[in-house]
């Protein structure tokens, strides 16, 4: 696990949000929830059960050390890949 004191982290409303789109599949696949709207709750910072339930799946991939583009404290996490997603 990476140090905490090199952990940056990301300024919402600032940085682009990273979005892992095979969360959104799954998100999609298994419960139903439309990948397009539940990107644009991440996007916003929407404080919903969609966001929500993002978050929980990303944190439990993390969690068991398989890999995410999204996880920012991540040494290969590259802010560039989230760019056109920040508009």
């Amino acid at each position: 696990m990476p140090c905490e004191c090199n952990f940056k982290g990301i300024k919402v409303g600032i940085d682009p949000v990273p979005i892992d789109t095979n969360i959104l599949e799954s998100m999609s696949d298994d419960y139903g929830i439309d990948k397009n709207y539940a990107r644009m709750c991440i996007q916003a910072n929407k404080h919903n059960h969609i966001s929500a339930s993002y978050y929980l799946l990303l944190k439990e991939i993390i969690k068991k050390g398989e890999k995410t583009i999204a996880d920012v404290r991540s040494p290969d996490y590259d802010p560039e890949l989230f760019v056109h997603t920040a508009q």
